[in-house]
């Protein structure tokens, strides 16, 4: 049997100061990073809700939150504008090509495009949320996913094919955390230790 739980990677935007200032500046993370910033100036590059949402939580410590939307068109459900309508500390820049991210030892500004003008901005961090990509690579000719790429699951955490379970990050769920990945991993270990035993017997 095999449970597999690669997890994910994030999608990186390609730009120049990107890999650099990782951790130095640059950011996959609101959560985990936001306190860092409290009064401070970020930019937060992204598309879809999930760029909006991450936005929205770090204008609760950032001075300015700077959200660069990839796609120019988008739906958003009616609590998510209502906030966005409702908050001071947050500017929408649409139409931004962002080419380099400098500093010297840590992230110091932001280099864009706009309406073909060359534009510069005083940050003191990036966020990225380009998207997220599932590492299915090994496995993905062996199980049935979402459009997405995340694999879908029984509630045992089996796959599609017998004695192949998918714990974590990695399956459609609709939250991903420790706590979540751990106990998938818990229920696919007692369902793989049943399964072999029941082969086993017959």
């Amino acid at each position: 049997s095999v449970i597999y739980g690669a997890g994910w990677s994030f999608v990186k935007l390609k730009v120049d100061g990107e890999d650099k200032f990782l951790g130095k500046g640059v950011s996959y993370c609101a959560i985990c990073d936001a306190p860092f910033y409290k009064d401070k100036i970020v930019a937060v590059i992204g598309r879809g809700e999930i760029a909006v949402e991450e936005a929205l939580y770090l204008t609760r410590f950032a001075s300015k939150v700077y959200l660069f939307l990839l796609n120019r068109k988008m739906k958003l459900p009616p609590h998510l504008e209502k906030e966005l309508e409702n908050t001071k500390n947050l500017e929408i820049i649409l139409g931004a090509n962002v080419e380099k991210i400098e500093g010297k030892l840590f992230v110091e500004k932001l280099i864009y495009t706009k309406d073909k003008e060359k534009k510069e901005l005083k940050v003191d961090g990036v966020f990225i949320f380009a998207g997220l990509k599932p590492n299915i690579e090994p496995v993905k000719e062996l199980v049935e996913t979402t459009k997405a790429g995340f694999i879908i699951t029984d509630e045992n955490m089996q796959t599609k094919t017998p004695l192949l379970f998918a714990v974590g990050d990695i399956r459609q769920k609709v939250l991903r955390q420790i706590v979540t990945a751990c106990s998938d991993g818990a229920i696919a270990a007692q369902a793989a230790y049943k399964f072999l035993r029941q082969m086993k017997n017959l």
